[in-house]
């Protein structure tokens, strides 16, 4: 089984004409998928959403092992290949592009999220030999927001944060490919020049007799920006970059562009919502210790002070809000040696092994792991560890910002 190696993604912000591009670039030649595969059309998207199903649930389940929502601002942590679970989705992800595309040499998938997601489904080409054209879609972020409110009441309220995060993170993220900018303004009024800039850069695709864009499919035109605070410039920035494909493709916009990511990240950061506490409390013949842990989507060491008694028996107690403690390494620390220590499960832990490493399972009771020091006895215990929190601390990420900063 095999997939041809110059796939189409197309990305941006939801609401900005990514199904409509869709729609042309599978008029064009490309295969998007099975019409079973994909999602149907409806009241909010009535030429379909051209989603994969299965492809957009392994993005969904990517973000949620990183404890992310769509709709924040917080970016794709750098070290995202080293987090647990990323090995075994991206080898779902793999399997379904296979599944879903084998024998096709021109076909592609679209979704918003892939959007600040980019890197993800670029390694997972990568493994299977192919390199992507990303179509970038970028509309007008008050069009967006309007549009979107026809869903949800707060999507306005937080939509320019979400347009930035996803169009900065798809523009800075495809540096180094061919990517082809496709501004809804220009879709909706000369849509053949799209089709023109699309069949130039993707070998077999056909142009089109009769374009199936349709005026009338815009149903909002206010692009009066509200203030915004330090977003109005960025917006702006980011705007007048939409407006000049060319010059984006030839990356001529790409240290703009990646300055304008880098001040959203430190805003990010400074409204970053407060990611959930946890603790390690060691018992031991009526005595314990507590180490607290610092969520931070992370590995971290941690050394917990025990008795130098050999032969001692242990308990570890995890305490947080549910998820998961990723052990990779475990080590009884001595003057100047240090030996492997074996873990456990006690109550409540439901420990298993996964991905070469021991995972144990944070519920609502007490969590707890069990060890024995060793014969020659340790002063420390010595744990590298992740601690995967199941709380999506997102969601409300964009409005906490908003909010600080009086918009």
């Amino acid at each position: 089984m095999a997939v041809g190696t110059s796939p189409v993604v197309v990305v941006g912000a939801n609401r900005s004409g990514t199904s409509l591009t869709t729609v042309l670039l599978q008029s064009m030649g490309v295969f998007f998928g099975n019409p079973s595969d994909v999602y149907a059309a409806d009241s909010f998207n009535e030429g379909g959403y051209w989603e994969h199903k299965r492809i957009s649930w392994v993005n969904r389940k990517f973000e949620l092992s990183l404890s992310l929502s769509n709709l924040g601002i917080d970016a794709l942590p750098q070290n995202w290949l080293a987090i647990p679970h990323t090995r075994f989705l991206l080898e779902s992800l793999k399997k379904e592009i296979v599944r879903a595309f084998d024998g096709h040499e021109l076909y592609g998938w679209k979704d918003p999220d892939n959007s600040w997601l980019l890197p993800f489904t670029i390694q997972a080409l990568k493994e299977l030999g192919a390199t992507p054209t990303i179509v970038i879609c970028v509309r007008n972020p008050v069009e967006v927001a309007k549009s979107q409110s026809e869903r949800s009441k707060a999507s306005i309220e937080t939509a320019p944060v979400n347009w930035l995060r996803h169009t900065l993170s798809a523009m800075d993220d495809s540096r180094g490919l061919q990517r082809i900018l496709v501004p809804f303004d220009e879709l909706m009024i000369d849509s053949a020049a799209i089709v023109g800039r699309l069949h130039k850069a993707i070998p077999g695709t056909v142009i089109l007799a009769e374009s199936p864009v349709k005026p009338g499919l815009r149903h909002h035109t206010d692009q009066s920006l509200p203030e915004l605070g330090p977003l109005t410039g960025m917006i702006k920035e980011t705007m007048t970059i939409a407006k000049d494909p060319e010059g984006f493709a030839e990356g001529k916009h790409d240290e703009t562009v990646h300055r304008l990511r880098r001040e959203l990240d430190t805003l990010g950061r400074l409204f970053q919502a407060p990611l959930p506490t946890a603790a390690i409390t060691v018992f031991w013949e009526g005595q314990k210790t507590t180490v607290e842990l610092f969520p931070n989507r992370d590995w971290q060491r941690v050394r917990l002070p025990v008795p130098s008694t050999p032969n001692l028996q242990l308990l570890l107690q995890l305490h947080g809000v549910p998820g998961h403690v990723w052990v990779r390494s475990a080590k009884w620390l001595g003057g100047d040696s240090s030996i492997e220590a074996k873990l456990l499960s006690g109550p409540h832990a439901g420990m298993q092994q996964a991905e070469g490493m021991q995972c144990f399972q944070l519920s609502a009771g007490p969590n707890q792991v069990r060890t024995v020091t060793p014969g020659s006895g340790a002063g420390e215990l010595e744990l590298e560890l992740f601690y995967e929190f199941s709380t999506l601390i997102s969601a409300s990420h964009s409005k906490v910002m908003l909010d600080a900063l009086g918009i």
